[in-house]
């Protein structure tokens, strides 16, 4: 078997690229508050991507799924917590969890949330987390699923203890996927 060289000498044409499915604008904010929230979110795409970059004081950042504050969402994060390999599981909680627990910490992360418009399955949710609080910086991926057989139509952004949550820069994103 020889060696392959790539990119090809004759150069990369679009059938050479990976097509990754393109995220549709559905809503934004940068708005500090305890309970950031997207409501009638629009049941056309395939899944939702939620990109997050803000700021909690002391407490985890959350995000619940039609403001559902039952002790439902399952997730578990695999990564480093200032380079220690680090396994953090959360059974039963009142929102998908964000290590963030420092005062002043920067969370950042993306989300998607696969099947939310069926009534009749589970919502797979797949990301990554990067958090400079929990005791050092720590990067995260994460999977999880929230059981609800509803369709989901708002994504909530709360903090455990109640406490603000204030996007930076880039702020809070969503987007749908066809």
């Amino acid at each position: 078997m020889g060696l392959s060289v790539y990119p090809p000498s004759s150069g990369v044409t679009t059938s050479d690229l990976i097509t990754v499915p393109r995220g549709t604008y559905i809503a934004a904010t940068s708005t500090a508050s305890s309970n950031i929230s997207f409501t009638n979110i629009p049941q056309t795409y395939r899944a939702l991507r939620l990109y997050v970059y803000v700021t909690s004081t002391a407490g985890t950042v959350r995000v619940r799924m039609n403001n559902n504050t039952s002790f439902n969402h399952t997730i578990f994060h695999q990564g480093n917590i200032a380079s220690t390999p680090t396994a953090l599981r959360y059974n039963n909680s009142d929102g998908f969890i964000m290590p963030s627990n420092d005062a002043g910490s920067d969370v950042i992360f993306y989300m998607e949330i696969q099947n939310y418009t069926q009534t009749n399955e589970l919502k797979p949710v797949v990301g990554n987390v990067f958090s400079s609080g929990i005791s050092g910086q720590g990067t995260f991926m994460f999977n999880g699923v929230w059981p609800g057989l509803a369709a989901i139509t708002g994504i909530n952004i709360v903090n455990s203890q109640g406490n603000t949550v204030t996007p930076t820069e880039y702020g809070v994103n969503l987007y749908g996927v066809k």
